[in-house]
């Protein structure tokens, strides 16, 4: 009776798992679309990397005389290249909320995924990737990491489970998911390459991590193909070889990290802590068993870039290895049921709170956003704008590309734009070095001015840096006034 009593609590509690994941899912997706834009910083350079492919060719943006579409084996453009597929079906900004919309479906399946072919008594820990669905690089607008995630622990859970890993056609499917994992972000698929073989010489042998890394082979290729055409980032025609393993400054960047870790919101408080906790589990272990033996990577996780070619050395590249580390720390959590209870309660718990907090934040960057956005698109299309943005617009999330958003609509360029050798993009020729966060009027001499048809100024008329600046440009011959508001003032030459 009291077995067949706890089967039906067990089996009740899985049910009410299921359900709160799901709702959590669903409301995440109702967010998405409940509004008009996403408020993530990066995410308006990514629409309008995808708009330059779709409308190359129209002379109504223009943008054939300014870019170039690069055909090279680039990493991290996938989640463009399945923006613009799903954008020859439906419009621009509809595709893009879609994409995102699988994000937020695939990637707790896909973890869960990865837990199950650890333990299946694991899987109500999968609510992990529901928690940190609209994590800090969700608001980075880090789409490719973010189809990474899905892409990498799809991997992982093939490779956990010895009765797939053993099939030709699951060892295709390694294949294909190896070389999108290297178009989807760089920096995963570096993990993947060397955590994967890793872990299959510890549970398997030598001769299974031969075989999984061979599957690394193509996309490693695919890589120096770029790079001897490019110079990349690793500056392979400048002699980089000898710059690629300067561990001293990275266990530096590594240290002072974890500063912002104690300045900045929880999550980020969490990884710190997790990735510390993690490394102690893991350099304590011996290998084992299954779980011990795929545990102990998260120690090789954390550290790992500590010896990666400067190429993978992005913005904070110790936060994405902590945070994928956390991620791992699902499958150190005991299975025992007051413990599982007890942390899934709690996920539960925060994943409602934070998207009470990011349906506030969707709602107030949003009602910011529209004004900004109508502002710009009275700009006069197809023109080369400067886009001068002051604090606080600089700074946020939500505002720091905006500008992006005239170009979008009305085609045209700037300076800033995220098109380089590594992006599907690129400018036809190379462009001024330009801070966007300088708002100093000497910065910006009259020479520099000229280059452009218009100047953009985004921020609060009030202040007294953005009068003086809208001064300077009036003495520098920019009196004709494009547009006027209260956050975007747009002005080009007189006579030019």
């Amino acid at each position: 009776m009291i077995r067949d009593a706890s089967k039906k609590i067990e089996y009740g509690w899985r049910w009410l798992t299921a359900c709160g994941a799901g709702l959590l899912v669903i409301a995440n997706i109702v967010l998405i679309w409940q509004y008009t834009f996403i408020p993530f910083q990066d995410h308006p350079s990514h629409l309008l990397r995808e708009k330059v492919v779709l409308h190359y060719d129209n002379p109504r943006y223009d943008f054939s005389s300014h870019f170039d579409l690069n055909i090279k084996p680039v990493p991290n453009i996938l989640s463009d290249i399945c923006v613009v597929l799903l954008g020859y079906i439906v419009p621009l900004h509809t595709a893009s909320k879609i994409f995102y919309s699988l994000y937020i479906v695939l990637f707790p399946l896909a973890y869960l995924w990865f837990l199950r072919g650890i333990s299946k008594e694991k899987s109500a820990y999968a609510l992990l990737a529901v928690f940190f669905t609209y994590s800090y690089y969700a608001c980075m607008g880090n789409e490719n990491f973010l189809l990474s995630l899905i892409l990498f622990f799809f991997l992982w859970g093939i490779v956990v489970r010895n009765e797939l890993i053993q099939s030709v056609r699951w060892q295709w499917l390694i294949f294909v998911f190896a070389v999108l994992l290297y178009f989807a972000h760089m920096f995963t698929f570096y993990i993947a390459l060397v955590s994967m073989p890793f872990y299959c010489f510890v549970r398997y042998g030598l001769r299974r991590c031969l075989i999984v890394f061979c599957h690394f082979i193509l996309p490693v290729v695919l890589f120096f193909v770029w790079q001897s055409h490019e110079g990349g980032t690793v500056g392979l025609k400048e002699g980089g070889f000898k710059q690629m393993l300067i561990t001293r400054q990275k266990l530096e960047v590594l240290i002072s990290s974890f500063s912002p870790y104690l300045n900045c919101n929880s999550s980020r408080i969490m990884y710190g802590a997790g990735g510390a906790l993690l490394v102690l589990v893991a350099a304590g272990m011996r290998f084992r068993d299954k779980t011990v033996s795929a545990g102990s990577i998260t120690f090789l996780v954390i550290f790992l870039h500590l010896f990666f070619p400067t190429t993978f050395m992005f913005y904070g590249p110790d936060q994405r290895a902590v945070f994928l580390a956390v991620l791992f720390g699902g499958i150190l959590i005991p299975s025992a049921g007051w413990i599982r209870m007890t942390f899934v309660t709690a996920l539960i718990a925060g994943s409602a709170v934070s998207f009470s907090i990011n349906r506030g934040y969707f709602r107030d960057t949003n009602a910011e956003m529209r004004p900004i956005v109508a502002a710009l698109s009275k700009i006069p299309p197809a023109r080369s704008v400067l886009p001068v943005v002051f604090p606080p617009y600089v700074w946020n999330f939500f505002s720091h590309r905006i500008f992006e958003y005239y170009h979008i609509l009305s085609g045209g360029m700037n300076p800033y734009h995220f098109f380089t050798s590594s992006n599907i993009v690129k400018y036809k020729t190379e462009q001024e070095s330009l801070s966007l966060f300088n708002t100093d009027p000497s910065y910006y001499p009259p020479e520099l001015l000229k280059r452009y048809d218009v100047v953009t100024v985004i921020g609060d008329t009030r202040d007294t840096a953005v009068r003086n600046f809208i001064g300077y440009l009036r003495e520098r011959g920019f009196g004709r006034v494009e547009v006027r508001s209260a956050t975007v003032n747009a002005f080009s030459m007189r006579e030019k």
